[in-house]
């Protein structure tokens, strides 16, 4: 009883003491290096950011698929920054570590209002920490993902504590990173009309109508409307390649490794506690449309982290319902993931089945063959990751040859299907569409 009611008390201290150290470890590794540690999509989004200061135009000279927020929210970080490439590298590190950590808090308080329990709460906003890319990429520069998270599940905070306009303002910032984030107005909607408060439902809309013209607005402003519109919604529909279910499940070792085993867990509290889905209904519409995202969108590890998230809600389920014998047994084996996540982000050691994605031979090189991970580039042109290397560009300061200068595999098809040449100045039209 004592334990129980140290956890039902301290349980936001210790889930917030936990998060910060597997954090902490993963920032100090990564600004180890010179420059610091810094991945493609962060280096593509700070530059941009740094390249709006300079007067180019999303979607017009910067072709990309994600929604508005992102390139604005780093072009105010360059502004802050005086465009200097280590002062902004270091903010967007600050911004998106601390979106990592508010995260694992937020899946917990969710937890604790889903439960009443100290430990599920705690079990729950520990299975982000298990997983290993979560805390390795916030570390590593700007990521959309992370902010989407963060907004999405501040709404479902704010539309359960009855605070519509709050929440609908948050929702809308959720899908302003990425479009899945549309799940978070979705389920904010949905609690307005479950509470069947009128007047919750109209300022829940009215905080996501703000917002979305916070965002767009400039870039109508810009002449670039149909340009984003192209990019950002016809593209995504239209561009996704299909992969092989081996391919799938190859990504998914890989990308989850031994956070495998809470969300296993995550799915049997699920299916456990179907018999209270009308009074849960919204963790198992967030799972589901986890899974359905996947389906279509698993180039790389964030794109996991809607499923991993909601999954996290079944944990929780899980754990309260459990008999003691099997919470303590529980909680053992989290703690020892969560150890293991943090000396390997902490690069005291190797992580096992990250070096499988980069072995040759045996199993470890069939597994990469297997997953063929995001970061193998395909034959021929345009070349993968930019005509000039996008890190370059970013630490350097550099004007890109063209608008097409991320050159993803989405973008990349895009050009083949349209057939588009990625020297183009300007990007976005509708040329060449069906």
């Amino acid at each position: 009883m004592r334990e129980a009611s140290f956890l039902d008390r301290r349980w936001p201290l210790v889930l917030g003491g936990l998060a910060l150290l597997v954090q902490g470890l993963s920032v100090r590794r990564a600004l180890a290096t010179t420059p610091p540690t810094t991945n493609i999509d962060a280096a593509f989004f700070q530059h941009a950011g740094w390249y709006v200061t300079q007067g180019s135009i999303p979607y017009a000279d910067i072709w990309d698929i994600k929604p508005p927020l992102a390139i604005e929210t780093t072009a105010v970080l360059a502004a802050l920054t005086d465009g200097d490439p280590l002062s902004l590298h270091l903010l967007s590190v600050a911004l998106v570590a601390g979106a990592a950590v508010g995260c694992s808090l937020l899946v917990g308080l969710l937890a604790h209002r889903l439960t009443g329990d100290g430990l599920a709460a705690l079990l729950a906003g520990c299975t982000l920490l298990a997983m290993p890319a979560f805390y390795r990429l916030s570390a590593n520069g700007f990521r959309p993902k992370y902010l989407t998270l963060l907004f999405g599940l501040g709404a479902l905070v704010l539309a359960l504590e009855r605070r519509p306009l709050l929440a609908g303002t948050a929702a809308a910032a959720s899908a302003g990173y990425w479009q899945y984030g549309a799940i978070f107005a979705i389920l904010t909607l949905g609690i307005a009309v479950e509470h069947r408060d009128r007047r919750a439902l109209a300022r829940t809309a009215l905080g996501m109508a703000l917002v979305t013209a916070v965002a767009v607005v400039p870039i109508a402003l810009s002449d670039a409307l149909a340009s984003m519109l192209v990019e950002v919604v016809y593209v995504p529909l239209t561009t996704q390649g299909a992969q092989p279910i081996t391919e799938r499940l190859g990504k998914l070792v890989l990308y989850l490794a031994y956070a495998l085993v809470p969300l296993a867990v995550g799915l049997s509290g699920l299916a456990a506690g179907r018999g209270e889905f009308r009074r849960h209904w919204w963790v198992y519409a967030g799972a589901a449309w986890g899974a359905f995202q996947i389906l279509f969108d698993l180039d790389s590890a964030p794109d996991l982290y809607l499923l991993v998230t909601f999954l996290a809600f079944g944990v929780a389920l899980a754990v309260a319902r459990a008999q003691p014998v099997h919470r303590r047994w529980l909680a053992a084996a989290f703690a020892a993931i969560v150890l293991v996540n943090a000396i390997w982000v902490g690069g005291f050691v190797a992580n096992p089945v990250g070096n499988a994605a980069s072995a040759d031979g045996g199993a470890a090189g069939t597994l990469r063959a297997v997953s063929e991970s995001v970061d193998v580039s395909r034959p021929g042109e345009p070349p993968r990751h930019g005509i000039s290397p996008v890190r370059d560009l970013y630490w350097e300061r550099r004007v890109p040859e063209s608008c097409h200068y991320r050159l993803s595999e989405t973008e990349r098809d895009w050009l083949a299907k349209t057939d588009r040449s990625h020297h183009e100045s300007r990007c976005g039209s509708a040329r060449g569409l069906p």
